[in-house]
């Protein structure tokens, strides 16, 4: 994604006001870190002209990873596996939320769609323009979000 910084994706763990919460993603740190497996770093990377991310957890997320250098890299046949394990329903779609209106934010969310949907994942993408707060904290109806600084109540991976 575009960045001068680091590249962050965060769960939201369960704080939907619209009652959608993705049990599956709340509850199972293996479910969340699958997800990673769909985030193809090399292509954003190459999309935008930049350099790789490394996936890594943090101290609220039970699996973290702490070898930076063996990271598991786009994966979505490993993906798709630990997702039918941890109970993901296939039906269900994950709302990705982003607050950068750019042309390279809306193509990367193009190639996080085509990636997620290599697993049976759907994901909807959606760029934030308005009342962004307000989305974002107060009614928090996402699942995922693509960020550059630190939020609430969610789970980086």
């Amino acid at each position: 994604m575009p960045s001068e910084a680091m590249r962050s994706y965060v769960f939201n763990m369960g704080q939907r006001t619209d009652g959608k919460n993705k049990d599956v993603l709340v509850k199972s740190a293996k479910a969340r870190q699958a997800i990673s497996l769909l985030i193809d770093e090399e292509a954003l990377a190459a999309y935008m002209g930049g350099v790789p991310c490394k996936v890594f957890g943090s101290p609220m997320n039970p699996i973290t990873i702490h070898d930076y250098d063996d990271v598991p890299a786009y994966d979505p046949e490993q993906a798709k596996k630990i997702l039918t394990e941890e109970g993901w329903n296939f039906d269900d779609t994950i709302d990705m939320i982003c607050y950068y209106p750019d042309q390279g934010s809306l193509d990367c969310g193009e190639i996080l769609k085509a990636d997620f949907a290599e697993a049976g994942v759907k994901l909807n993408y959606i760029i934030v323009t308005e009342n962004a707060s307000v989305v974002i904290y107060t009614d928090m109806n996402w699942d995922m979000m693509y960020y550059n600084a630190g939020a609430s109540d969610v789970d980086p991976t």
